[in-house]
């Protein structure tokens, strides 16, 4: 065989063994796109986790309450009347439900406040057949601070709100364009919802979940806490944040109070993770809400 001839067997072998790598890159880049659809779509659909009746105990007698918000979604939960004249609302994290931040509503409760804790839409006992990661969820918040508009125990201006990880996004960015809310406090959530979902993404495969989330019909521009941020002021914020959180972490909310205008202070909660950071608080904390809420729904002169 001619020089030539083998020269050109090896370099359509060359040829087809590029090809075929080509072709595998492809598919696995394929397989691996389609794996982030996957996993991430079911965050709007997430798990009905049953609400325990049970740890309505910690708040004494509660009020079942059903409020009605945007599109028909019915919104159950609890409501416990003011003593003080003051009421907060909590807002929930992702697969949870109202029974999520009762640890942070006690020591508020025992101290006069009111307190509604609402189970956010497709969770818990409420309406609505998905979540929209703090979109929608705005407007839902938004209907708690009309329940609340309402109640003859609750004086005006005397509002504040509680939001953990999706529900801090949703109840800070509500807070940033409702005055009826005079105090934020912000557990563990993000600067944005883009932000959430690249803390649980690798720097590849966020862009991948950002565009599924699009596709689906979540508007992630409307979900954009951090620029919002200084528009709470004067009023004042209080973000919470675990020491131990690996998703939220403390760097993220030093970052995000350095970003807020005052008066807007952080707390970092020793030994608490992500998942348990409200069930960690503790009497410190505890006791660093009622000082807050005292302070920031004081009544007005």
């Amino acid at each position: 065989m001619s020089p030539s001839r083998v020269t050109a067997r090896w370099g359509a072998l060359a040829k087809g063994v590029a090809l075929l790598a080509v072709t595998v890159a492809l598919a696995v880049a394929v397989l691996q796109a389609w794996i982030v659809v996957e996993r991430t779509l079911p965050a709007l659909h997430p798990f009905r986790l049953p609400v325990d009746p049970d740890l309505a105990r910690a708040l004494g007698p509660v009020e079942e309450v059903a409020v009605s918000s945007e599109g028909g979604v019915v919104l159950r939960g609890w409501y416990v009347p003011s003593r003080n004249g003051a009421a907060v609302v909590f807002a929930h994290g992702l697969e949870a439900n109202r029974t999520q931040l009762v640890p942070l509503a006690a020591p508020l409760v025992r101290a006069g406040f009111g307190a509604l804790l609402l189970d956010s839409r497709a969770h818990g006992e409420s309406g609505g057949d998905r979540c929209t990661l703090g979109w929608r969820e705005q407007a839902d918040l938004r209907a708690a601070l009309e329940f609340l508009g309402r109640r003859r125990d609750v004086a005006p201006g005397r509002v504040g709100i509680v939001g953990y990880s999706v529900g801090g996004l949703a109840g800070g960015l509500v807070a940033a364009r409702d005055g009826r809310i005079r105090a934020v406090a912000l557990a563990a959530t993000f600067g944005s919802l883009s932000e959430l979902v690249a803390a649980e993404e690798h720097a590849w495969t966020a862009p991948i979940a950002w565009a599924t989330l699009r596709v689906a019909g979540i508007d992630l521009d409307a979900v954009r806490l951090e620029p919002a941020l200084c528009d709470l002021a004067p009023r004042p914020l209080l973000l919470i944040f675990g020491s131990e959180d690996t998703t939220a972490t403390p760097a993220l909310g030093r970052r995000l109070v350095s970003r807020a205008c005052d008066p807007a202070s952080l707390e970092i909660v020793p030994g608490a993770d992500h998942a348990h950071l409200p069930a960690a608080a503790g009497e410190r904390l505890g006791a660093r809400l009622v000082a807050f809420f005292e302070a920031g729904l004081a009544p007005r002169p």
